[in-house]
């Protein structure tokens, strides 16, 4: 059977290795955190670009107006179905 002074130190070791695991789980813990703080800046910052981005290149829906490549390519489309067959004769 162990001594008390043998327990003593048992448990005193036990106690700075556990002293030893929170802190160094704590150190992680700190750092996933600055993580997602910086994670969080980023996202906002890129959903404000976002919007940015779909008011002016978005869809004819999302601006309440035709864009200038939209309008093009509906003339273009336009021109294949209904084609002027008097210019080919």
């Amino acid at each position: 059977m162990a001594t008390v002074a043998e327990l003593q130190a048992q448990l005193a070791q036990l106690r700075t290795r556990h002293s030893a695991e929170v802190a160094a789980e704590e150190a992680k813990l700190k750092k996933l955190q600055q993580d997602m703080e910086y994670m969080l800046g980023d996202t906002e910052a890129l959903e404000k670009e976002e919007k940015v981005l779909k008011r002016q290149f978005g869809s004819e829906a999302e601006r309440g107006e035709p864009s200038e490549m939209g309008k093009y390519i509906s003339n273009v489309i336009k021109g294949i179905i209904d084609g002027d067959d008097s210019l080919f004769v």
